[in-house]
């Protein structure tokens, strides 16, 4: 807001910020601690408490005034109308001549004007603590304490935002201690709820791979049986004209023979016939499904959403035509489970509801027609792990439990049955690892800790077993990244920083397996990003720099919003402090 704005009398201002114009230091920290204030929002718990949800609007002059300047009207109005005053303490700051300092004029004035409730913030910028006895007259409203901002005039990286919440605690009425407690859970909220998605989606993408090419190889055998078909069809049209030729005065019924053979070859290929095939059908659907899969597993969403709905059309086209095929109620199942999926990564909290109450439907409908089937029991696992995430998105947390150890009961009852399949086996380790996220959300950091160490000794026998197979390694690589999260939230950063180390090797491992796999990148740069964060709390800053910048790398370019919180919080880091990423 500048002074020359023309202003009314009774317009009210939540702070009002003071400091030197001409000091480029001190204006820079001005206008960002402006920013940050007006756009910061009261966590929810504490707005029901009755505290404002907004801090309100900020004042802050534009205008280069001379160190001996006077205040103008509209300068005295805005103090006037202001409920705090915030000043920017520097060397800078500090009276540069014998007469009035415009800086001085403001803190008096404010002093004189303003209720008993308001208060005088002190903000240091930079030099030392006593600077503000110099430039702000203390008296009982004032702050006893100057809150050191200095690190924001410097490094973006070393920012602390808890000196942003002393300020900000008094301002909308509660306590220091309060605000900040708020603050973390919600941090911790929004981390954990990012982390089990990044979890559950790349564990997705890999089953759609492997779906594709088993989808893939189905397709090749329907293949292979249509041109045995038709090779048979000919053989014996063929045999028919020879013997044909023989008989005498049978030219007509040759030709008219050879000519039907044709059409019946031809009406297996065309498109109106095959509209009433249901082996032809179903060949379709599974193509459907099948490029769906590799358009996923190449990030192309909206490619993916067409074929897997023109998938499910032929699926219940499907079932009409014929309600006791074997696989009719599988083949829904999982195509509702596949748009519930890409609908739980638009957040389309609606749209994943319904398909994954539609997956569980036909999956229960399917396993009580097969019921010692291995593939059905995981049909229905996955119709729950459906659940899990509309559950986690609408935030009822307790259902989000109960959905995963429904499927963990599933899971262990499918691995049974199929002892030696990977694919099986890795059901349970993915949903142990998402019930210790849920438990980190949770906030009982000792059993996410037991259920993130079990994820990890159950995968590295499973490695043990399937040493090349990528979703086994993939397993492997996000058990550890569950438990190097769980111990940052421990004491023990050191060996959260280990395991991440260890994550970050198999990561590798399975992306030269897996080179176009971008959801393993994306997770090994979440990885990367949980690692800075834990060497920032050792203080290891250049590690902290290092781990931060292989994250901004290996989400750069990703379709994943999720892999966009990195870049975004890149983005304004640098743009705030002007710093360029190859300093």
């Amino acid at each position: 807001m500048k002074t020359n704005d023309s202003k009314n009398e009774n317009e009210h201002w939540s702070a009002f910020i003071s400091y030197r114009r001409t000091c480029h230091r001190d204006n820079r920290l001005a206008h960002c601690l402006q920013a940050k204030l007006e756009g910061y929002r009261t966590p929810k718990q504490l707005v029901r408490k009755g505290l404002k949800p907004r801090i309100g609007r900020v004042f802050i002059d534009d205008e280069e005034l001379a160190s001996g300047a006077s205040l103008n009207d509209s300068l005295r109005q805005a103090v006037s109308s202001s409920d705090h005053l915030i000043v920017i303490c520097s060397p800078d700051a500090l009276p540069r001549s014998a007469g009035t300092d415009y800086m001085q004029e403001e803190i008096a004035y404010f002093k004189a004007k303003s209720s008993p409730k308001g208060k005088v913030f002190p903000v240091l910028s930079e030099g030392e603590h006593n600077l503000v006895t110099d430039i702000v007259l203390y008296d009982k409203r004032d702050s006893v304490v100057a809150v050191d901002m200095s690190s924001w005039s410097r490094c973006w990286a070393m920012r602390d935002p808890s000196e942003m919440l002393q300020i900000v605690a008094p301002v909308i009425g509660c306590s220091y201690a309060t605000l900040r407690d708020r603050e973390t859970r919600r941090l911790r909220r929004t981390v954990m709820i990012a982390t089990m998605l990044l979890v559950i989606f790349a564990a997705t993408a890999l089953f759609a791979g492997l779906n594709w090419m088993e989808a893939a190889k189905q397709r090749r055998l329907a293949i292979d049986r249509l041109s045995d078909v038709l090779g048979l069809a000919r053989n014996v049209f063929t045999a028919a004209d020879q013997d044909l030729r023989q008989i005498h005065g049978s030219s007509g019924v040759r030709n008219r023979l050879t000519n039907l053979s044709a059409e019946i070859v031809a009406k297996l290929l065309t498109e109106r016939e095959a509209e009433n095939d249901l082996t032809i059908l179903r060949v379709r659907s599974l193509g459907h499904t099948a490029a769906g899969d590799q358009a996923w597993a190449h990030g192309n969403v909206e490619e993916a959403l067409r074929k897997y709905r023109a998938a499910l059309e032929i699926d219940e086209r499907l079932l009409e035509m014929d309600s006791e095929g074997r696989t009719r109620y599988a083949d829904l199942s999982v195509s509702h489970g596949k748009l519930a999926r890409i609908a739980a990564l638009q957040h389309d909290a609606d749209t994943l509801g319904e398909h994954a109450r539609k997956a569980q439907y036909y999956a229960e409908k399917a396993l009580n027609r097969e019921p010692n089937d291995s593939q059905r029991i995981l049909g229905i696992a996955t119709a729950y792990r459906d659940l899990a995430i509309h559950a986690l998105i609408s935030g009822d947390m307790s259902k989000v439990r109960n959905y995963m150890e429904t499927r963990m009961q599933y899971a262990k009852r499918a691995a049974l049955l199929s002892p030696d399949d990977p694919r099986i086996l890795a059901v349970p380790v993915d949903t142990l690892m998402n019930l210790a996220n849920l438990e980190l959300e949770e906030g009982n950091v000792e059993k996410a800790h037991l259920a993130a160490t079990e994820a990890v000794e159950r995968n590295e026998a499973l490695m043990r077993r399937f040493p090349t197979n990528p979703l086994i390694v993939r397993g492997l690589f996000m058990s550890k990244l569950v438990l190097g999260t769980a111990l940052a939230r421990t004491s023990d950063r050191i060996q959260a920083i280990h395991t991440l180390d260890e994550a970050r090797i198999v990561a590798e491992k399975h992306l030269e397996m897996q080179p176009e796999d971008s959801e393993s990148r994306t997770l090994l740069g979440f990885a990367e990003y949980v690692a800075f964060q834990a060497n920032m709390e050792l203080g290891r800053e250049e590690e902290a720099k290092r781990a931060f910048f292989r994250a901004v790398e290996l989400t750069k370019g990703s379709s994943d919003p999720r892999a966009k919180v990195i870049q975004e919080l890149y983005d304004k880091a640098k743009n705030a402090a002007r710093v360029d990423h190859n300093e």
